[in-house]
C-alpha cells in the first residue's frame, strides 16, 4: 500500500488515539537534529505557529488537536508524511508501532471512497446540497449527488463491538449502506445534533437501535430515538428498528414496536430479519 497516497485524515479513531498515547507525553532528551521527541517535534515540522503551539500545550490532548486542525484546513498532508516526521524526530518506535493499523487504515478509507460511488436509494426527501458525511466529500468532488443511506445506526458506546459486527455483516454481506455517527460526520460540524437530525431526517431510511441498559441512560441516544418516533409518526412511515442486545426495561415508546431479539436462539433468524426489515420497501433488490 502506497502511503504517500493516502491523507491523514485517513487515519482511524484507534490509531489516532494510539498516536496521541505515544506523542503526548513530555520527552525531555531531544532528537539528533534537537528537535522535541514528542508532539512538540510534530507540531514544529508541520509549521504551526508559535502561537498555536503554546495554546496546544494547555491542550489535554494536542496529539489530537493537531490532528482536528489539519483535517479542518484541509491541508495535504499525507501517512507518508507523518512517518517521515517520526523518523526526524526519532521515534522508530511510532513507525514500527503503527505500520500494521496504518495499512488497514488506508485500505478502509480506500473502501470507504469506494463504497462512496453508490448511494440507497431516496424515499422522500430533497438531495441536501450541504457536507455532512465524508461521503458527501468524495461525490460531490466527482459532481455526483450527496449520500443517502439505508439506515442510522443508534449505539452506546459500551456497545461499540456489536455494533462493529453488526455494520461488517451488513455493509460487507449484505451491501447495505449504514450511516454512524462517529465514522460518517465530517470534522468541524459545529452543530453536530442538528446534522444528525437532518442526515436522519433527509438522507436515511430507516434508524436501527442496538438496545442495551447503556444505550437507555445516554440522553443524546434517547432524543435520537424520540426524534426518529416523532418523524415516524408524522410521516406515517416505519423508521425505527429496535434491536434488543442486552436484555433491559424498555422505555414505554419501544413496548408495543416489534423489537428484533439477538439473543433469541432456535430458528429465528436475526440477521436475515433484520436485512429484510431494512429493504422491506426496496422492490428492485434482489438476494
Amino acid at each position: 500500500m502506497d502511503l504517500s497516497t493516502m491523507p491523514l485524515v485517513a487515519l482511524s479513531a484507534e490509531s489516532k488515539q494510539v498516536v496521541s498515547m505515544l506523542l503526548n507525553p513530555t520527552k525531555h532528551l531531544p532528537s539528533e537534529n534537537g528537535l522535541p521527541r514528542d508532539w512538540r517535534g510534530l507540531a514544529y515540522l508541520l509549521e504551526f505557529s508559535a502561537k498555536v503551539i503554546s495554546l496546544l500545550s494547555s491542550h489535554s490532548n494536542p496529539t489530537i488537536q493537531m490532528l482536528t486542525i489539519l483535517e479542518q484546513k484541509q491541508q495535504n498532508t499525507t501517512i507518508k508524511d507523518f512517518q517521515k516526521i517520526m523518523e526526524q524526530i526519532s521515534r522508530w518506535d511510532i513507525v514500527d508501532d503503527t505500520e500494521d493499523i496504518f495499512e488497514k487504515d488506508a485500505i478502509r478509507y480506500l473502501e470507504e471512497k469506494q463504497r462512496a460511488q453508490v448511494s440507497a436509494n431516496i424515499i422522500e426527501q430533497n438531495i441536501d446540497k450541504k457536507i455532512l458525511t465524508q461521503g458527501d466529500v468524495h461525490r460531490l468532488r466527482e459532481g455526483l449527488e450527496t449520500e443517502y443511506y439505508d439506515a442510522f445506526l443508534l449505539y452506546a458506546n459500551e456497545d461499540v463491538s456489536f455494533a462493529s459486527e453488526m455494520v461488517e455483516k451488513l455493509e460487507r454481506e449484505y451491501k447495505l449502506k449504514l450511516c454512524l455517527k462517529d465514522r460518517d460526520l465530517v470534522a468541524g460540524i459545529t452543530f453536530e445534533h442538528e446534522a444528525v437530525m437532518k442526515i436522519i431526517y433527509e438522507r436515511c431510511n430507516r434508524v436501527l437501535i442496538i438496545i442495551s441498559p447503556d444505550f437507555l441512560v445516554s440522553a443524546a441516544n434517547k432524543f435520537f430515538m424520540n426524534y426518529a418516533q416523532a418523524l415516524s409518526i408524522d410521516t406515517r412511515h416505519r423508521k425505527i428498528i429496535p434491536c434488543l442486545y442486552k436484555r433491559c426495561e424498555l422505555p414505554m415508546q419501544l413496548k408495543y414496536m416489534f423489537i428484533l431479539d439477538y439473543n433469541r436462539r432456535g430458528l429465528y433468524d436475526f440477521w436475515g430479519r433484520l436485512r429484510d426489515s431494512i429493504q422491506a420497501l426496496n422492490s428492485n433488490v434482489a438476494w
